[in-house]
């Protein structure tokens, strides 16, 4: 027999959060629903943070390095900066192709890039639409300065990514 049940007592109740339903006053105050939410947003928030903070690594690396992985990060594009349309073309065709093949929670690529406005003080642009395996979508704005450095300029999905 159990001990609580011979005082005449139930089982003791545990705090909202550890494996039970919220409480009926919990529901009538709408914290019922706002707190797994939150937490799944946050979660959601920060799986997208990873992501970008991924793509702006592997675009911030130069092909060949690191020396095990040939293909990860950019090519040299400082060698076409004479022909920047030819550069921001090249630089289009690189992120379409090295996103998907080295950030496995990305599904798709689309990417548009151009030479920056003069007064930016970039050398690119680059605009990225990607589509993540969970169906979310992500919009980043890029922008590579003279150095070959690379510059978040906007992301997120609907806007910044936080985190980053």
């Amino acid at each position: 027999m159990d001990p609580r049940a011979r005082r005449g007592r139930g089982p003791r109740p545990r705090p909202w959060g550890l494996g039970m339903t919220p409480g009926l006053l919990d529901m009538l105050d709408g914290a019922a629903g706002r707190f797994p939410v939150q937490a799944a947003e946050a979660r959601c928030r920060a799986a997208r943070a990873s992501v970008v903070r991924h793509i702006l690594r592997l675009l911030a690396a130069r092909r060949g390095r690191p020396f095990h992985l040939n293909g990860y990060g950019l090519p040299d594009l400082s060698a076409d900066y004479h022909d920047l349309e030819r550069a921001a073309a090249g630089l289009a065709d690189a992120a379409r192709e090295l996103i998907p093949r080295y950030e496995p929670r990305v599904v798709e690529v689309h990417a548009e890039s151009r030479p920056a406005p003069v007064d930016s003080g970039h050398v690119l642009w680059l605009g990225l639409w990607i589509r993540l395996r969970d169906g979310q979508g992500l919009t980043l704005e890029v922008a590579v300065d003279g150095n070959a450095v690379v510059h978040l300029l906007n992301g997120g999905e609907h806007g910044p990514a936080p985190g980053v």
